[in-house]
């Protein structure tokens, strides 16, 4: 009587979580037409992906961060990101995580875009280089869907997106 109890409970819960859509994919986002031909990138990002995107109506190249891994890493321990323009930080749906640049040596601006590309929220960014040392963290007011950091002054303030083929 105890195990169809829980086997009932089971099926139940089972059919309410299917109904709630949880079991959905998140939608692929604003960007995911460029995020699909997204090539290899170079020094100092070799192990990560690039692409080109559209950046206050001009088209730069960008690393990607598109995994826990790579999102945790970001630009710590990256002297100076070469040819690129940035790291944009993209999120499988919206979040409201934490920024920090432990580990990182040159001011940065931070833009907030949500999933259609436009902007959320902008900060800016201190250094703060010694890995070890307790740094300050940085929120978004709002969920965004991808964090784009560049250097200092150079997020673009209306939406992002991918450059023309």
């Amino acid at each position: 009587m105890c195990a169809a109890v829980v086997l009932v409970a089971l099926v139940i819960g089972v059919v309410v979580w299917q109904a709630t859509g949880d079991d959905e994919p998140a939608s692929p986002g604003a960007l995911a037409p460029a995020l699909a031909t997204a090539s290899p990138a170079a020094a100092p990002f070799e192990g990560l992906t690039e692409i080109e995107l559209s950046l206050g109506g001009e088209c730069r190249r960008v690393a990607v961060a598109d995994d826990a891994t790579e999102r945790g890493s970001g630009l710590r321990g990256i002297p100076d990101p070469g040819p690129y323009a940035g790291m944009l930080f993209v999120y499988p749906a919206p979040v409201q995580n934490s920024y920090t640049m432990s580990g990182v040596t040159f001011p940065l601006e931070l833009g907030f875009y949500d999933d259609r590309g436009h902007p959320v929220d902008r900060l800016h960014l201190v250094p703060c280089p010694q890995a070890n040392e307790e740094c300050p963290s940085y929120l978004s007011r709002a969920p965004y869907r991808y964090g784009l950091e560049t250097y200092d002054g150079d997020a673009p303030s209306g939406p992002i997106g991918g450059c023309p083929a």
